[in-house]
Formats: C-alpha cells, structure tokens, sequence
C-alpha cells in the first residue's frame, strides 16, 4: 500500500529523505491490496499529504545512526512532578467518563482566571474550548470554518501542520515571506507587507499568526500586528487564528504583544494554546483556545463531532497544576513559568556560542523567544561530501570528494537541496541530528532544486537536558573543527 502510495504521490523532500532507508527488495509497485479486485484509494486531499514527512523520520534515523536529536519539538527532561502527582491523584476520583465538549469545568475555570489577567479582559467560560492539543485545536477551527476552495495565509517558513490541515481540507494555502536578516547572527525577520497585500483577498478565509513564531523565534511587534490589524478590517470574512503556544517563552525581556491587543481584534480572533508545551509533556495532547462566544460555540460543535472530548482526569489535573506552577520551584525564588523559560534562554545562549566557538561557517540567528533556532548552512556547504547530494549517497564515485568551492546552483547532478545533504551529513558524520528547512516553504516547483526556498536553512531545537547539549557539542567538536 505505502509503495504504491509513494509511486504516485511523491513529496519530493520527504520522499527523497525516505527512499534512502527503505529496505533492499521493497518494491513499490506493489498492489494496495491483495485483493486485485479492491481499488480502494485515499480521498483526493489526502492523496497528495500521504507520504512520510521530515519530521516523522527524524527519531529512527537518529536511533539508526545513534545521533543526538537536536532536531525534535519536544523537551527530553521530565514533565514537573507536581503535574504528574496532580494527574494521579486525578485518577483516584470518579472522573472517568467522557469531559463535557467545550473541557471540563475545574480546568475551564483555571484558565479563566489565568486568561482574564494575561489579556486583560474578562475571559468567561464560553469564551473557551479545549482540544486535542495544539494542532487538535488548529484542526477544529480549520474545519469549523474553512470550505474546499478558500484561501488561508500563513508567514513562511511555517510549521508545516499550519499548512497540512488546511489542505486536507480542500484550501489553498498562500504563503507571505518572512525576510531573512541581512545580518544574519543578530538581525531580525521582518513582514513582506507587500507581499501580504498582495496576498489577501475576497476569497481569503483565514491567516494564521504564529508568535513566537516556529522555526525562526520571531516576537511580532505591536506596529507589524497593527499593520496587519489595518489590512485585516477591509475584508470583513476573514478570520485571525494567533497560534500563542510559545507564549511564556519570551527572552531578553522583550515585550511580548499580542494581536488582539489591538483594537477590534479580539472580535474576530481565535488564540491556540497549548498546556502540553508549557509544562514539557507534549504527548499529553491537551490545548485550548479563546475567543469571542460566537466563535467558540462553533468550534465546540466541530470538536464534538471529531472527537467529542478529551482525557478527563488529565484535564483534572492540569487545573491543579496551574495553580501549583505559581509557587516556587526546583528550590529557587522563581516559579515554574520563570524557572522554564530562563532554561530555555540559558539553552539559547549556550548553543549561540557553541556554534560560534565551532568556526565552522555555520551562522545561527538569535531567537527573540519559542523553541527553536535557525542556522544557516550557507557558508559552509562546501564542506558537505559530495555523496549527500545523491539519494543513493552510498553509492556515488568518489562520493567522499567535498563539494569545495563549486556552487550548488552549479552542481548539475545533484538529487536533493543543501539543506536535505546536510540533514544526512550531521546525522552520519557528527552524529548530531538537525532539521531540513525547506520543508517549512511552500515551494514554485520542487523539482528545480536551485531555487528551493530555505535550502540554506536548518533549525535547532531548545528543549534539551544541559548534559545532551554538552554531549552534541562534544562530538561537534570533535569533527566539525577538524573540516
């Protein structure tokens, strides 16, 4: 079936990164079924989103190759021991039947009263919905208000599920760039406005914000949300989802705006959240969202449908533990949310200046907040083996030879961008694993890979124990200085 899948709906990225690692004797002309009489395909939108994607082939490939994942959104510390104790205590009570759609009340409450005073408004219950997650969240509101031919913006490069749940929908995504710095180490991305007004139009539906912003760590500023704001009020049927999941992650004490401060906003926005990413148990899958009444009634209806509601007794205790997350913790004066988010910024800091030690031409821009860094691999390409720019890299004649001082866009045989070589490269050789970038583009055309956007990108994740980014720095070390 996934052969015969794969031979007629290649993603040319991830299916490159794939094919590489698929069994000797796999065929894929397989039959979907063993019945020849069975033709049973996947609906029209699915059949172009069927194949593995980078980030799902990320964690085997770095246990094949024993490399240290630096690339997964997820921490790999413990999820506070507060929260689990709160949830099995949870377990204990009688709570063990289906939550009310829109979340149980003890958590609704909580996060009223957490909500009214980040927002400075008066949130009530009714102005909430809990989900399955964040994405579980993006996915009620996408399918609550997106029809099969209307248009949704996102500010690319994006997360990719941003974009992959619209489309499972029938919507076409546009994509509005976020310019890379000139300086590079220590600028900032900035909004194509124009490109954005260009963009928008009577058949756009939706744009989605994301700030901080995966993968680049840009806080939107209070006078891009206005200009945004501005465009936004001249077309009345679109609506503003502000992914807000990194919230707390804000660094070097910036101020963190958020778009429904600005006037008239909130009335025509929905705000995803999500409980999993503050308290570092991403697979927990609990998010939320807010939003004006009107809204939220709609997208309860929706999530009843999809899957009616969610884990109850972890709902349960993730109400106590908010409460909990305000009192002093790991033995210091700061509270939870503090004592997270200045882990985060010491992570940021230490592997700024990792990199930078390395003198390896590898440049990483400074995140003003989230999860993530971005690198820039562009100065160093020549150093890649030109085997990594081949599918088969294992079989390439003098694959070993360094692509030196050829450009890439020179390089006419290659099968995969600089950013995928490099993926393949850090795994195999420095046994540090980073993520591709050009999979957060929306990409002309993905076969002509000289003008692939974010080739030249790669992305770092924060959420690491000291001793494994001591650890990659080690082996980094220990090869990368020798190029």
């Amino acid at each position: 079936m996934i052969g015969n899948l794969v031979k007629n709906y290649k993603n040319l990225k991830a299916f490159n990164l794939l094919k590489q690692f698929i069994p000797k004797g796999f065929s894929t002309q397989k039959k979907m079924s063993l019945d020849s009489q069975i033709d049973i395909q996947p609906s029209k939108f699915m059949q172009k989103l069927i194949n593995p994607t980078i980030f799902e082939l990320i964690v085997p490939l770095s246990q094949k190759y024993q490399s240290i994942n630096l690339a997964s959104g997820f921490p790999d510390w413990e999820t506070p021991e507060f929260l689990c104790n709160a949830v099995t205590e949870a377990f204990k009570l009688p709570e063990h039947q289906y939550a009310p759609v829109g979340g149980h009340p003890a958590l609704i409450q909580k996060l009223c009263e957490r909500y009214s005073k980040s927002l400075n408004r008066n949130i009530l219950p009714q102005n909430i919905s809990v989900g399955l997650g964040g994405s579980g969240v993006i996915y009620d509101i996408y399918t609550a208000f997106l029809n099969e031919g209307d248009e949704l913006i996102v500010f690319e490069p994006f997360f990719e599920y941003h974009s992959k749940e619209a489309k499972l929908l029938g919507v076409n995504v546009k994509a509005c760039s976020l310019i890379e710095p000139e300086d590079f180490e220590n600028g900032e991305w900035q909004i194509d406005f124009k490109q954005f007004e260009s963009l928008i139009n009577d058949k756009t539906r939706m744009i989605v914000l994301n700030s901080p912003h995966n993968p680049t760590g840009k806080v939107f500023t209070r006078e891009e949300y206005q200009k945004i704001a501005d465009i936004v009020k001249k077309y009345p049927k679109v609506l503003v989802l502000a992914d807000d999941v990194y919230e707390t992650l804000i660094y070097d004490n910036k101020e963190f705006p958020r778009f429904v401060d600005i006037p008239g906003m909130f009335e025509r926005t929905l705000q995803v959240f999500s409980l999993g990413k503050l308290f570092s148990c991403t697979g927990w899958r609990i998010g939320f969202c807010i939003g004006p009444e009107q809204f939220i009634k709609i997208v309860r209806a929706t999530h009843a449908i999809i899957c009616y509601s969610v884990h109850r007794p972890v709902q349960i205790g993730f109400a106590k533990a908010l409460d909990e997350a305000k009192s002093k913790y790991m033995g210091t004066d700061d509270n939870y949310e503090v004592n997270i988010r200045k882990r985060f910024e010491k992570n940021r800091n230490v592997i700024l200046e990792g990199f930078k030690n390395l003198n390896a031409n590898l440049k990483l821009n400074k995140p003003q907040g989230g999860y993530f860094i971005v690198g820039s691999l562009k100065d160093h390409v020549g150093k890649i083996p030109r085997k990594y720019f081949f599918k088969d890299f294992e079989n390439v004649p003098d694959g070993d030879a360094l692509l030196g001082d050829t450009p890439f866009e020179e390089f006419e045989q290659a099968e995969v961008t600089p950013d995928v070589a490099f993926f393949k490269y850090m795994i195999i050789e420095k046994g540090v694993t980073v993520i591709p970038m050009s999979s957060f583009y929306i990409q002309d055309d993905e076969k002509n890979l000289k003008n692939i956007k974010g080739r030249y990108f790669f992305r770092i994740a924060l959420p690491r124990k000291e001793e494994t980014i001591n650890s990659a720095f080690k082996k980094l070390n220990q090869t990368l200085k020798q190029n």
